[in-house]
């Protein structure tokens, strides 16, 4: 019987652990998704890029280099 007030609305639990699963699975996974977007996109050339674009091994290679390059915020850009 919740008509106490005691309890907290079962509901509630579950919504905020899906919020909280999912908050936590886009941090984990976003630079992942960085690192894919940057593998697909077209190579750049020429004296105005930079050294880190369109010169990755795999998926982690893209990862270590915008990290290097780029700074840990690089690997979060559009994160929201």
């Amino acid at each position: 019987d919740m008509s106490n007030g005691n309890e907290s609305s079962p509901i509630l639990y579950d919504v905020l652990g899906s919020a909280t699963a999912g908050i936590i699975s886009r941090v984990f996974t976003h630079p992942l998704d960085t690192a894919k977007a940057r593998l697909q996109a077209p190579t750049v050339s020429g004296p105005q890029s930079s050294s880190s674009v369109g010169s990755f091994r795999g998926p982690l290679d893209a990862i270590v280099k915008t990290y290097r390059y780029e700074g840990f915020r690089a690997l979060y850009g559009g994160f929201g």
